[in-house]
Parts: structure tokens; sequence; C-alpha cells
């Protein structure tokens, strides 16, 4: 069985993330959403940030059981030890995330981890496995939680929300944002 890994803060899961699943469905059985339980670049601030359990509802809520998309926290973050531990998986990414991963030497040095001749064939094999997407539509989390943010400060009705954020996230997403109050009040678009 083929498998599809994409590591992605999924805070939270829009349709930019979701035509990235779809492409690497189309190429893999299984695609497997990581959200990450710790970041380099991003400070996750609760209640700015959804918790890691609650986006894993949210892809859930998009994606249910059957549908060949899991999702998991994972507590590996580092391209290359995803990728030793799944050598034959496709690995689906952004522009800026291919950056991240050509410079992998440099987060294995902040982590105080030995980076050698292994580390650096494990790279070589993984970089002709990696599919990297463009941002579609100016779609991004960071919009997704600016405009809820909005909508939750407007107390808007059933359809504002639809027509706030149905262009961006699935309505599973939308309902969960809103019921729950997620991405509201002081400094909601945070990291």
């Amino acid at each position: 069985m083929s498998l599809a890994i994409l590591l992605g803060s999924f805070d939270p899961i829009h349709r930019g993330h979701q035509r990235m699943v779809a492409e690497m469905r189309g190429r893999a059985d299984v695609v497997r959403l990581l959200v990450p339980a710790a970041h380099f670049e991003k400070r996750i601030r609760f209640p700015r940030n959804a918790t890691l359990d609650q986006r894993v509802e949210m892809i859930r809520a998009v994606y249910p059981d059957g549908s060949g998309v899991e999702a998991r926290v994972s507590h590996e973050v580092l391209f290359v030890s995803l990728a030793r531990r799944h050598p034959e998986a496709l690995f689906g990414m952004g522009r800026e995330t291919l950056g991240k991963l050509l410079r992998s030497q440099r987060y294995f040095e902040r982590l105080g981890l030995p980076w050698g001749d292994g580390e650096a064939r494990v790279l070589s094999r993984l970089i002709p496995r990696v599919v990297v997407f463009d941002r579609a539509d100016g779609i991004s989390s960071t919009r997704v939680r600016r405009v809820a943010g909005d909508l939750h400060a407007a107390s808007a009705s059933a359809a504002e929300w639809e027509r706030g954020l149905g262009p961006l996230v699935a309505p599973p997403v939308t309902a969960y944002v809103r019921a729950l109050g997620l991405y509201s009040g002081r400094g909601a678009v945070g990291s």
C-alpha cells in the first residue's frame, strides 16, 4: 500500500490543503496528514490557534474514516527522520517548505542532533519523492483565521459565515470554527 505524507500546521485545514490531498490521493493509496506537536518557526498560542486535537478533529470532519486520508499528531517534525521511517513514501509540501527541507542540516544542528553522510543520503533519496505545490488562490490558514476572527467579532449569521469562509474551507470546518469560537478574540490571526 503506497503512502503520501503532508506535514503541516493545518490550523485549520483549508481548500488549498484539500487540493494538495486530492493530488496526492491520485498518487498514493493513503495520504497521511501530520500535525506537528512542535514548530520551529511558529509560536502556537492558544486560543489564537486551534489545539492539536482540534486540528485533527477538523481534518477528520473533512476526511472521515474510509476516505484514504489519515490525520495524526506527529512528534517527529524533521523530514529526513520521517523519510527514514517511511523510505517509500511520497512527501507533499509547498515551495517554502521545500526550502526548509533543503536546509535540513541546519534543523538537525539547532536540535543538537548529528548530521552525517547517512542523513545526507536520506535527504538525497527523499528529494525525488517530493511533490511541490504552489499556494492556490491566496488561501492560507492565516487568512482563514483572520476571516473567522472578523466573523466572530461581527456576530455574523450562519449565511455570513458561509459566504465568508465557504470559499476558504469545507463546510464542516466552518461549522466547527463557528461552534467552538475558534480564532476569535484578540490576536486571533497569530502564527
